[in-house]
């Protein structure tokens, strides 16, 4: 056999090859890539958007902004104190009240710490327990318990600190 007939049946083989076997691959790995890609830009948008609506938005802020929290709210140190009776608005309020008090002798950035709030009252879901209200309880309590001492006497600044933010 010839070199030149051998290399003609030799590319027909390789052309029959790649169309039988080759091509079909190529196709399907498009069509994966293109799968691909719609299921990786799906992913990325849900993130994205999901991020986005996690965070508080300007006009929320601006509400809390140029309210004065550091005035004097005498019904926080009440234990008998009714949750249920305040809106969400005022709970807010309230909450950065509690913070600044805890927090005073700290340096914090209260901007910071009312998109913090905002943040966090945003992300929790209306469900029946474990909803803001029941945040905002739980936050009354320890801020009662720490005005009182009997968590700032026995806890280091550290700890106190940690324990108020894991609220």
């Amino acid at each position: 056999m010839h070199s030149e007939q051998y290399f003609l049946i030799r590319k027909s083989y390789i052309n029959h090859y790649y169309k039988i076997f080759i091509n079909p691959f190529f196709s399907l790995s498009s069509i994966y890539l293109s799968i691909y890609l719609s299921i990786y830009l799906s992913i990325y948008l849900s993130i994205y958007l999901s991020i986005s609506s996690v965070q508080c938005t300007e006009e929320e802020y601006q509400q809390f902004c140029d309210k004065d929290v550091r005035k004097e709210l005498t019904i926080l140190s009440d234990v008998n104190f009714n949750s249920w009776s305040l809106d969400s608005t005022q709970k807010v309020t309230y909450v950065l009240h509690m913070g600044w008090d805890i927090f005073k002798n700290v340096r914090l950035d209260m901007n910071n710490f009312i998109r913090f709030v905002l943040t966090v009252r945003k992300n929790y879901r209306n469900v029946p327990y474990h909803n803001w209200t029941h945040a905002f309880s739980v936050a009354h309590s320890i801020h009662n318990f720490y005005i009182s001492n009997l968590i700032s006497l026995s806890l280091s600044l550290s700890l106190s600190l940690s324990l108020s933010l894991s609220l």
